[in-house]
């Protein structure tokens, strides 16, 4: 039960009062509370981390966004995953490559079916499952 809503910035909300799943509402910093419940129609995130290196090894941290942009790659990628704080849903976008590159994933990743491989001009979407431990990918190329 939510008391009072107020919008301040595009990037802040402020709810004072009120409770969620018996967690009362009202401190000022994101750490107070611990909510097991949330219903929502609807969850944009305001952000989308941009990995602009495109060769050799790249460092994919999860901690600071669950949605990565890795620019178009080249030649041998190797990516290093740094966890999330907690069980995730996590997606990482590969734009289109012009040419032929070759990715090496870290050894916690597991595939469900196919292993995913690029195509050429083509943008693909990994999304993932982290449970704690290891990362359970599905990979999807633009037809």
């Amino acid at each position: 039960m939510l008391k009072t809503v107020v919008s301040q910035s595009s990037g802040n909300t402020v709810i004072t009062g009120g409770s969620i799943d018996g967690t009362p509402i009202g401190a000022i910093t994101p750490s107070t509370g611990a909510f097991t419940t949330l219903s929502a129609q609807t969850i944009t995130f305001n952000s989308q981390v941009n990995n602009a290196t495109t060769t050799g090894a790249i460092t994919i941290n999860w901690t600071t966004s669950n949605y990565q942009l890795q620019a178009a790659p080249t030649g041998t990628i190797t990516y290093t995953f740094t966890a999330p704080t907690g069980v995730s849903h996590l997606q990482l976008f590969i734009a289109a490559p012009a040419t032929a590159q070759t990715i090496n994933w870290p050894g916690n990743l597991y595939w469900l079916g196919a292993t995913w491989t690029g195509t050429n001009n083509k943008a693909s979407v990994i999304s993932m499952f982290y449970d704690g431990t290891n990362y359970y990918a599905i990979g999807s190329t633009q037809v």
